[in-house]
């Protein structure tokens, strides 16, 4: 390759790299956040505390339906 050719390479990589970031970057951030309150919940409801896991789980319900309309909306 030449210098040229390498140069157009990572002018376009680096043009595209924030949508690429983008695209992946929401729905992997969504992942952990909801992994980790579904495994809060069920420490939760071990423990005893069903009133807190039950509003935990309602609002897991509800962040996941709101992105559920929010990635809808976008398509």
């Amino acid at each position: 390759m030449t210098a040229l050719q390498r140069l157009t390479h990572a002018a376009t990589l680096i043009w595209w790299l924030p949508a690429i970031v983008l695209l992946f970057a929401r729905p992997a951030a969504f992942q952990v956040g909801h992994t980790y309150r579904v495994r809060r919940a069920c420490r939760l409801m071990e423990a005893g505390r069903l009133d807190e896991a039950d509003r935990l789980i309602a609002r897991l319900r509800e962040d996941a339906e709101r992105y559920r309309r929010r990635v809808a909306a976008s398509l």
